[in-house]
């Protein structure tokens, strides 16, 4: 977590999480750039969930690409331009229709159910 993204600690987050935030993981870091480069540092490959010119479907993933590390943006703005020339990679959900946006926790629940798959297509993931 980054920025003003709330933490699990938020009492809206204890609400709408209903105790699953205590099985989860997770550290707040106050800026992104030097979260990213220490999770390169530990072997991520960083993907910045975006609709871009170079994005690719989660599908494409390849073996090379594990661990993945998968930044998302703000609900507004999105991913900010300098996250996205810091990440490796830029992955995007095929969306139809006029409006080419999705909520950031219904794209979350997308992308991961997508790179889950990959990942059990790749024999790495139970």
């Amino acid at each position: 977590l980054s920025g003003f993204t709330p933490t699990p600690e938020h009492r809206g987050v204890i609400k709408t999480a209903l105790g699953a935030q205590e099985a989860v993981a997770w550290s707040h870091e106050a800026e992104v750039l030097p979260l990213l480069e220490r999770l390169r540092d530990e072997g991520y490959t960083l993907a910045a969930l975006e609709i871009t010119d170079r994005a690719i479907a989660p599908e494409a993933i390849a073996a090379e690409h594990l661990p993945l590390a998968l930044v998302l943006g703000n609900e507004v703005h999105g991913v900010s331009r300098e996250v996205l020339d810091a990440v490796d990679l830029h992955l995007a959900l095929p969306q139809y229709g006029i409006k080419a946006s999705l909520n950031v926790s219904v794209a979350f629940g997308i992308a991961a159910y997508a790179l889950v798959g990959r990942m059990r297509g790749l024999g790495v993931a139970g």
